[in-house]
């Protein structure tokens, strides 16, 4: 019997096709109360006087529909984009209707044309928060199709002395003391202790033991919880992290949510063009590539960083440099460093 390939369930197209057009039609969301507060009180400091009602309302027009962002330092920091935004499309004569901003071909014009101080870093990664905006309030055919996730992230590559060095000053100067103290604790115990996104985003003041002399120790994970030793070099900004947190105080702040990390950093500020994109995962990575360059037996390693296989300290060996293999002959001759 010959078998036909199953047709494409059309019934399940138009239902995807009229969420998609009732989102886009429908009325703005509800905004969280501070959300509201900040737009209503909104006014383009960037912009020429006799443009800024033009372009405050294409900007409360977007970001009135994006109620799905939760943190105000977020929000705010979207407002800012779309304001460059609909002030370039304003300046070109293009349509400033938010359906029309929010587009991935508007936005990736905006980002060819600009011109400025900023960096190229700084500039791709204004231009993927806009995009991540255009495909959560517009979907459709100018968006790319969400990927789905994958149960194992590509480990990426540690980060150089110089990286590092480049992202240690952007942690000493912070301007607002508040987020360089959380900013602080993050570094210091993803790349003082590997701790993960996950782990960090919970973590409360209370597993983290200062011990003076004898170091910091901090206690990760859910099953098993493991406690981790920090690296010397990261013990004083895990210690100017959690000064005078109550026991029971979230390092970072805020709620346990996991995209508090990744606000944290989109959020800090970056004077410089040197700076790599700080990632936390990578910065654990550049923990673990650490320790595998010193003598630590491997049992110790995975429990340490919490692996249930060495899959990722295979991936991190295939990057190892023979620079770094060479200088690691008298830990295998089993001569004292």
């Amino acid at each position: 019997m010959s078998t036909q390939s199953r047709g494409v369930n059309k019934s399940a197209m138009r239902r995807a096709t009229a969420a998609t057009a009732a989102l886009v039609k429908g009325p703005a969301a509800d905004l969280p109360p501070d959300h509201t507060k900040y737009l209503d009180t909104f006014r383009p400091q960037t912009v020429p006087a006799a443009d800024v009602d033009t372009v405050r309302a294409a900007v409360v027009a977007v970001m009135s529909r994006a109620a799905y962002i939760r943190g105000l330092a977020s929000f705010k920091k979207r407002v800012s984009d779309v304001t460059a935004l609909a002030y370039w499309a304003h300046t070109q004569g293009r349509d400033l209707s938010w359906t029309s901003l929010m587009t991935h071909e508007t936005i990736h014009d905006f980002t060819l044309a600009r011109h400025g101080h900023a960096s190229e870093a700084n500039r791709a990664h204004q231009m993927n928060r806009l995009k991540v905006l255009a495909s959560r309030l517009n979907p459709g055919p100018s968006a790319p199709p969400v990927m789905a996730p994958t149960s194992y992230r590509t480990v990426q590559p540690p980060y150089s002395q110089a990286q590092m060095t480049a992202i240690l000053r952007v942690v000493r100067h912070q301007p607002r003391p508040a987020r360089a103290k959380r900013l602080a604790a993050l570094v210091g115990l993803a790349r003082g202790a590997g701790a993960t996104s996950a782990e960090l985003s919970g973590l409360r003041r209370r597993d983290i033991s200062d011990l003076g002399a004898d170091g910091v120790l901090v206690t990760l994970g859910t099953d098993p919880r493991r406690t981790v030793p920090v690296r010397r070099p990261y013990e004083d900004l895990v210690r100017t992290g959690i000064a005078d947190l109550t026991p029971a105080a979230l390092v970072l702040g805020g709620r346990n949510d996991r995209r508090i990390v990744a606000h944290l950093l989109e959020d800090a500020v970056i004077l410089s063009t040197d700076v790599p994109h700080i990632d936390a995962a990578r910065l654990r990575t550049t923990w673990l590539a650490e320790l595998m360059g010193e003598p630590v037996p491997l049992n110790v390693l995975l429990a340490a960083a919490g692996l249930r296989s060495a899959r990722t300290i295979t991936d991190l060996f295939r990057m190892l440099t023979p620079e770094e293999l060479t200088a690691a002959s008298d830990v295998l001759r089993g001569e004292p460093r």
